[in-house]
């Protein structure tokens, strides 16, 4: 197959419109549409459907379009990986990482990052879903939980315990909860959906209850990310269940139910194998396991 042809069927299947694919292609629309008549002709296939409000693609265009989108997003990349080769670490790195990680650890770390890598500009991507690593949404990533994609080289950067936690002004009002039985006179925050952890992880204290008191204990307020549970236990409202990398450094936080062993996690950093030779998405890696170990 003809490579223009296939680039300018790429331009076209995108935008799903000639003039669009030409403006970006900087072709003239009858060029475009003349090319992609070769393609058809070529293939013996139609690849679009023709409306009046513009082009869709067939079946048979769908399947070209998925294999030609993978050859053009590696190709992309093979080319800033071959200009970063030439120089020292630069250019842009997205980041996929969630709100709980970006505000509370990241953060307050990333001018010590700019100023040891000047030329690297960071896009990140803040959300509690999990970014298509392969699709492009992101270069890299940092998980609090182990990726189930197998083709993603992943490196544990640090380890910590999801204990339970609460304000010191809580604690002075409603009193230091030392066993799990303890907890049925306060006020205990759930995890109503958690992308990182089971919700058997993440709301531990409350099967604990379960087990020992042969009742359930029922939540106050049930949220569905880590940093409203740290900004509402922050805010003396309950005890709520942290990760530790973040809450055990902070002085107006106290771990409860000490006498409990919580669950455990890692916090692991993602890229997909195509990344393995980029300096600035080692430059991060290298970064970030510094940062961690001064823990």
């Amino acid at each position: 197959m003809d490579w223009d042809k296939l680039r300018t069927f790429y331009s076209v299947a995108k935008v799903k419109t000639l003039t669009g694919a030409a403006a970006s292609l900087s072709l003239s629309q009858s060029a475009v549409s003349r090319q992609i008549s070769s393609l058809e002709e070529n293939l013996g296939l139609q690849l679009f459907n023709r409306h009046s409000r513009g082009l869709t693609l067939t079946a048979q265009g769908e399947i070209l379009y998925r294999s030609v989108h993978d050859v053009f997003i590696k190709l992309s990349l093979t080319q800033k990986l071959l200009q970063e080769n030439k120089q020292a670490a630069a250019g842009t790195l997205t980041i996929a990482v969630c709100s709980f990680f970006s505000a509370l650890w990241l953060a307050p770390r990333l001018c010590k990052f700019m100023g040891k890598h000047p030329d690297i500009h960071l896009k990140l991507q803040v959300g509690e879903e999990n970014i298509d690593l392969h699709g492009k949404e992101a270069d890299v990533a940092v998980h609090m939980k182990e990726s189930s994609d197998t083709s993603l080289i992943q490196k544990s950067l640090s380890t910590f315990s999801l204990k339970a936690y609460a304000s010191t002004q809580y604690i002075k009002k409603y009193g230091f909860p030392e066993k799990i039985s303890d907890l049925e006179n306060h006020r205990v925050l759930a995890y109503e959906k958690n992308v990182f952890f089971s919700s058997l992880q993440a709301n531990w204290v409350f099967s604990a209850y379960k087990k020992e008191e042969k009742k359930p204990l029922l939540p106050k307020i049930s949220i569905n990310s880590f940093l409203g549970v740290y900004n509402l236990v922050k805010n003396n409202v309950g005890i709520g269940i942290l990760p530790s990398f973040v809450t055990d450094s902070n002085k107006d936080l106290q771990p409860v139910l000490k006498n409990l062993t919580p669950p455990s996690g890692s916090i692991f950093y993602l890229y997909p194998t195509e990344l393995r030779s980029s300096k600035k998405a080692r430059a991060f890696q290298i970064f970030l396991t510094e940062e961690f170990a001064k823990n």
